[in-house]
């Protein structure tokens, strides 16, 4: 069984405030917590969003803000509605 990083505990957290709340407010969200939202509903983990889906200019246009979080969800759906291709 993984072991939990606190990073990876309070990201959870986070998460799970903002879905029962609906407020993701402008906190600064890192990068496995807008994956987790990302892949909430589909049959794709994060994991493999990264490994498969994103590369690593992604995450650097995630990181600046150049893409937002809607625009992440509808590409990991219509990713998964393809079938989880390798993209990288």
């Amino acid at each position: 069984m993984k072991t939990v990083s606190k990073t990876g505990v309070k990201s959870l957290a986070q998460v799970r405030e903002g879905l029962f709340t609906g407020n993701w407010g402008s906190k600064s969200i890192d990068i496995d917590d807008w994956l987790i939202r990302a892949c909430w509903g589909t049959k794709a983990t994060p994991a493999e969003v990264l490994e498969k889906l994103m590369a690593p200019e992604d995450i650097e246009d995630l990181k600046e803000g150049r893409l937002p979080f809607e625009s992440l969800k509808c590409f990991v759906r219509v990713w998964c509605d393809m079938g989880k291709p390798n993209q990288n």
